[in-house]
């Protein structure tokens, strides 16, 4: 009997763990994701406009809140052009700005 319960036990455990993991990555783990590409290819145009001597710009066009997407120019400085701008997130809205300053990506609130 107490190996029935324990086969049962194993069971439920691996089916739980298993009907988990079939749902696919959480929308938490979804935005970190999108936020980590996004602050890569933001990194490697602000470097690449410093290395190059040249202004750079990114082009923001999938998953943004408006159609035309945005654009993000990076000078050879160092600095950027402020922008604010909003991705989507598992259809909810992330807004980031970009940092004049430093041209790094910041979190931002909704207007």
């Amino acid at each position: 009997m107490l190996e029935i319960m324990v086969v049962l036990a194993v069971l439920a455990l691996s089916i739980g763990v298993l009907s988990s993991g079939a749902s696919g990555p959480s929308d938490s783990v979804k935005a970190q994701g999108r936020v980590a590409v996004l602050s890569r290819d933001i990194a490697n145009t602000h470097n690449n406009a410093a290395r190059l001597g040249q202004t750079q710009r990114l082009y923001l066009l999938d998953d943004t809140c408006i159609a035309d997407g945005y654009e993000l120019v990076f000078f050879s400085d160092g600095t950027a052009e402020p922008v604010r701008f909003c991705i989507l997130v598992s259809a909810q809205e992330r807004w980031f700005e970009i940092d004049p300053l430093t041209a790094t990506l910041i979190h931002a609130t909704a207007p």
